[in-house]
């Protein structure tokens, strides 16, 4: 960078500059004989000023010069026919074209009142200053004449603009650099003016190509050092950094291409060699999220759920999917968004506490990366094990995450795998929010009422906020324009539930059942009043005629539980085994409900069997629920032996 000074003392010494105490030239004016009549011209201002500065330069708007006579003359001084017979004919030749006067020349007097000089004038706008010209008159012509170019009306923006150029490379800022420097060559293409300085090619060559050099060389250096302690250590924050890397290298190239578009200069291969560096960088990064992604995804590729990281990982991520709020205009598959897991405490303090957390964290941005660039959640490979291993998950996983990965558009995928899903599923919660996936669907691809959704869901926040009236009102108001979505009529149900208006409620829901079958959240509202209120006869009859419009294990299960609550003990135990258990045959209570069926009917070993059963599906589950129950098992097996036997 110490060659740039150098640059305008090498071009000071190339041109015939003007730029000097004196800014003069000589011409002959007149021939008499074998005398040639000599006079000096200089540039000045119009008060015949020779210490003009580029400041008042650029302020006039002629050219001036003072004719004054050759030191070495007798006579030092002009007679009143020299101006008119000689100096008014000077005028300026440039590019084979001629600038006459701009008015009649003026001229100073010396103390004694003779003329001492004269001052002629051209018109600023038809000479180009940036470019060499002479003056002529009828016998001479003067040497070429080249105007410094800080007097062009360009150049102090210009030179600024460099030297600022100049700053920002020195403080390895090159996109600012370019972009600073840019400007001047974006204005010389309008402007030939800015071709003519001296340091131009400085400003559209040689810097622009350091900057570019400079900038690839540290992206790269800096890309290595990252790759390398991915290598070391293969986590996705340095990843991350390869590709903010890259990215910003990627993002010089897309403001250099204006320059690397010349083809001159050693400029093509300037080019070729950011682009090959580009190239390897963007193959080694590629290489690397691909060994990350091998890396986190082995897991899900070849684990089983005997291994607890693999079923923690699985049913969380599912859970993530799953959770939704409102209904939804299904439009391509939702990204995971890690905020969720603040809906389930328990699961986030297990990965935290094993120090699984940040792992976790990666598999998602991964799997949302397959989300936007692949229209996927797992590829084939993770759904082909999930299903293999389907018959041991203990919910629906590899149905939802099937269900999920078809809404890049085969709706009937989606559609077909929520239903299995829907069949097996154990989890209430889960449940729920598939129900609403499921009537999301509907509205989406099934009913044409898609602009209600908004209000729908105006709707239910207000009942989350307890804005009764106000629900009741926007429901009332939805049912009246369209009476064929299910959804509005058990909302409405709910809000006249909660005002104590049971038989208005009761007519509402089923209004909802009939315009849907397999709505859930009418059934599982009513499940839990019944539940509440003890009313097991009732729910026994509700479980039965949910079974007989929806085939599924939780309303299996509802109804085993009414059963054992109306000590129906043995009937409890039969649905449980030829229903609950077919369906899914991996969740606890279902055991723990069996167990209890069996203290009924005083088969101590078949309940200890059943209470053992859920040790074996999940040795990590609630240890006091489990002991309670033991204890309890023994206790009556005990009061039971001691009981006197009939005669």
């Amino acid at each position: 960078m110490n060659s740039f000074p150098k640059l305008f003392i090498l071009g000071s010494l190339l041109l015939s500059s003007l730029l000097s105490a004196a800014q003069s030239t000589k011409i002959i004016y007149k021939k008499r004989g074998g005398t040639s009549y000599t006079v000096v011209i200089t540039l000045t201002d119009n008060t015949g000023n020779t210490a003009i500065n580029p400041l008042d330069f650029k302020k006039l708007s002629d050219l001036y010069f003072t004719i004054t006579p050759d030191p070495a003359a007798r006579r030092q001084y002009f007679k009143e026919n020299d101006i008119t017979d000689f100096f008014s004919g000077i005028s300026i030749e440039q590019d084979n074209h001629n600038v006459g006067q701009s008015s009649t020349p003026g001229h100073l007097t010396d103390n004694s009142g003779k003329i001492a000089s004269v001052i002629i004038s051209f018109p600023k706008a038809d000479i180009k200053l940036y470019e060499p010209f002479v003056l002529v008159d009828k016998v001479d012509t003067t040497s070429r004449i080249v105007i410094n170019e800080r007097f062009y009306p360009s150049f102090e923006k210009n030179k600024a603009i460099f030297e600022e150029a100049r700053f920002f490379f020195e403080k390895k800022d090159y996109i600012k650099a370019f972009n600073t420097l840019y400007q001047i060559e974006k204005e010389a293409q309008a402007n030939p003016e800015i071709k003519s300085y001296s340091f131009y090619k400085k400003a559209a060559y040689d810097l622009p190509k350091l900057i570019i050099n400079n900038y690839s060389d540290s992206l790269y250096k800096q890309f290595l050092k990252q790759h390398e302690l991915f290598q070391k250590k293969k986590e996705k924050p340095t990843l991350d950094s390869c590709h903010a890397i890259l990215q910003n290298f990627q993002q010089g190239l897309a403001v250099f291409q204006p320059y690397l578009q010349i083809t001159e200069d050693g400029i093509p291969q300037l080019k070729a060699e950011t682009f090959a560096t580009n190239k390897k960088m963007a193959t080694q990064y590629n290489a690397d999220k691909l060994l990350l992604k091998q890396t986190i995804l082995a897991l899900l590729e070849t684990g089983n759920y005997s291994n607890y990281k693999f079923f923690l990982f699985v049913d969380v991520l599912n859970r993530m999917l799953c959770t939704i709020d409102s209904l939804k205009i299904l439009n391509g598959i939702p990204l995971l968004d890690i905020n969720i897991l603040n809906r389930y405490p328990e699961k986030t303090n297990e990965m935290v506490s094993t120090g699984w957390f940040n792992e976790f964290r990666n598999l998602t941005d991964l799997l949302n990366d397959n989300i936007k660039n692949q229209d996927f959640i797992f590829d084939k490979d993770v759904l082909s094990h999930l299903k293999l291993i389907d018959s041991l998950e203990r919910e629906p996983y590899f149905e939802i995450f099937s269900a999920f990965n078809s809404l890049d558009g085969n709706f009937q995928n989606f559609y077909t795998h929520m239903n299995r899903a829907i069949v097996k599923c154990t989890d209430s919660l889960l449940l729920s929010n598939l129900d609403l996936w499921m009537v999301s669907y509907r509205i989406t691809y099934e009913q044409p009422n898609k602009r209600f959704i908004s209000e729908i869901n105006k709707g239910i926040k207000q009942i989350r906020d307890n804005q009764w009236p106000a629900a009741e009102n926007t429901f009332n108001i939805i049912k009246r324009q369209t009476n064929t979505l299910a959804v509005p009529w058990f909302y409405s149900a709910v809000v006249k539930f909660h005002e104590k208006e049971f038989f208005a409620a009761n007519a509402q829901f089923n209004k909802s059942l009939a315009l849907y079958p397999h709505y859930l959240a009418p059934r599982m509202f009513l499940f839990k009043n019944l539940l509440s209120e003890k009313r097991y006869a009732d729910l026994l009859v509700s479980a039965d005629s949910a079974i007989s419009s929806f085939n599924i294990w939780y309303f299996h299960y509802i109804k085993a539980f009414s059963l054992l609550k109306l000590h129906r003990g043995q009937d409890c135990i039969n649905e449980l085994l030829t229903q609950c258990i077919p369906m899914n045959s991996w969740n606890l209570s279902e055991y723990f409900l069996m167990g209890d069926a069996y203290l009924t009917i005083n088969d101590f070993g078949k309940a200890k069997e059943a209470y053992l059963k859920t040790r074996e599906i999940d040795p990590y589950a609630n240890s006091k629920y489990f002991n309670d129950k033991m204890q309890n098992l023994f206790m009556q097996q005990e009061h039971h032996k001691m009981k006197p036997k009939a005669p």
